[in-house]
């Protein structure tokens, strides 16, 4: 699989999992990466990459001036 930081050499698709971001949920299947190779590039620890799959389900405000990431979910707006 390629993505913006070039190729991963392994990945993973979860079974059927619930993400839950505060009190948000989304349920389904997700792919799983090793970031390793990514974090020494970086020089920084990235936790982790929210796809679209998962972001689909959400409203996304994203606030660069204050660096944060507003998800509402889309039952509650």
């Amino acid at each position: 699989m390629r993505g913006v930081s070039g190729l991963a050499r392994e990945t993973l698709t979860t079974g059927r999992v619930m993400l839950t971001v505060g009190n948000l949920v989304a349920r389904g299947k997700f792919l799983a990466v090793n970031l390793d190779e990514q974090n020494k590039r970086q020089g920084t620890e990235i936790g982790g990459v929210i796809g679209l799959d998962a972001l689909r389900h959400f409203d996304v405000t994203i606030d660069y001036t204050n660096g944060l990431l507003r998800l509402d979910h889309e039952g509650r707006r």
